[in-house]
């Protein structure tokens, strides 16, 4: 995930802005310009779902490739010692896809598309969209409406160290009892749901 991140700060470097402003760092770091960490909309982040903002254009350029491994991925034809390893890897990028959808998705709600496409409810939408059950969909909403009060639990999701579930289980516990994230953290860290 830190190999990830580091890609995501060395794309947002290249990246040119909408704009036309500098694309140099700020001492809000790289990131501030794609709309990340209370950064800049201007323009950049409509609402409306044919448009695309720069933080999305960066991410879809790491799904091309990835889109290309996935298609021609024939697994008898990884060696068995590789197995598990390719395994793994694809665990984490679920991991962190389910980090942006977690941390996206109450923000995403607020912007109302879900009112303008003609959905009874947020989680409808968002359910369409990811192609998932509503009550999964609502469960995530959940979650990520809480992380704006539970920092530590939000750093986790984004270095896709937790799960979107286990996210779920962790701000719903600290929700309750916020002195408990630290323990909460740990157990989700060690155990499976």
């Amino acid at each position: 995930s830190a190999r990830v991140a580091s890609d995501l700060r060395r794309w947002a470097r290249l990246w040119p802005d909408p704009l036309g402003r500098s694309t140099q760092s700020t001492s809000a770091g790289p990131f501030r310009r794609l709309g990340v960490g209370g950064a800049w909309h201007h323009g950049s982040m409509k609402t409306n779902t044919s448009s695309t903002s720069s933080l999305g254009a960066v991410i879809r350029e790491f799904l091309a490739p990835l889109a290309e491994v996935v298609g021609e991925l024939e697994p008898l034809h990884v060696p068995l010692p590789h197995a598990v390893d390719v395994l793994d890897a694809f665990v984490e990028l679920r991991r962190l896809g389910e980090a942006g959808v977690v941390l996206m998705s109450a923000r995403a709600v607020e912007s109302g598309e879900w009112q303008r496409a003609g959905r009874p409810n947020p989680a409808d939408w968002l359910a369409a969209r990811q192609g998932t059950s509503p009550g999964r969909a609502r469960a995530e909403l959940e979650t990520s409406q809480r992380l704006s009060a539970l920092p530590d639990t939000t750093d986790e999701v984004r270095c896709g160290e937790l799960s979107a579930e286990q996210a779920g289980a962790v701000a719903d516990g600290a929700t309750a009892n916020p002195s408990a994230e630290p323990d909460l953290l740990d157990t989700a860290r060690r155990d499976s749901l």
